[in-house]
């Protein structure tokens, strides 16, 4: 009867124990990790690979000739392959592009996210870039339901947020429509 108690308790030690050790586990290869050295990356913004750059062009980001991808270990791997761009300061750039076109990829690649394989980035002020990353948020449900959020279903404003969100010909891929389940299950 002495021993109950502690029997009871010992799954739950147990469990705590294998969390704790898959927890250090992904500490240590995150501090492993080499340490990202932005003089290695960027390229300085009149070097040689921006030869017909003007120092008066007042430019905050330049690539030239880039090639980049995100994981060379997998089969899979998305490159970005002879891109050339140049973004003055203070002038406002609109990325558009179908879903896997490679919008967040540019972005990433701007601040160092992306393997460089080729070419040059120079970037104004290394020390002042800030990214947010899109992450999706979805109850689980269909589509409908995260739209809605709660609410009831009126069609009139249901079609005014679709037509206005452009989802339509998304809905039209999908098996279900609207009425495909996502999020967490």
């Amino acid at each position: 009867s002495m021993l109950t108690g502690p029997l009871n308790a010992f799954p739950w030690v147990l469990n705590g124990l294998i969390e704790s050790i898959v927890s250090f586990k992904r500490l240590d290869a995150f501090l492993s990790l080499q340490e990202f050295n932005p003089d290695e990356y960027f390229s300085r913004m009149y070097d040689a690979a921006f030869s017909d750059l003007d120092s008066e062009d007042n430019k905050a980001v330049c690539l030239q000739g880039v090639k980049a991808s995100h994981n060379q270990n997998t089969q899979q791997v998305f490159k970005l392959e002879e891109l050339s761009v140049s973004v003055s300061v203070g002038e406002f750039v609109g990325i558009t592009g179908t879903v896997g076109a490679g919008k967040s990829s540019l972005l990433e690649l701007i601040i160092g996210e992306l393997e460089l394989m080729g070419g040059a980035i120079a970037v104004a002020n290394t020390d002042g870039i800030g990214y947010i990353t899109q992450e999706p948020w979805l109850l689980e449900g269909n589509i409908r339901d995260n739209i809605l959020f709660g609410t009831a279903y009126q069609h009139s404003w249901y079609a005014k947020v679709i037509d206005a969100c452009a989802l339509k010909d998304d809905f039209k891929s999908l098996p279900q429509g609207d009425m495909t389940n996502v999020g967490d299950k």
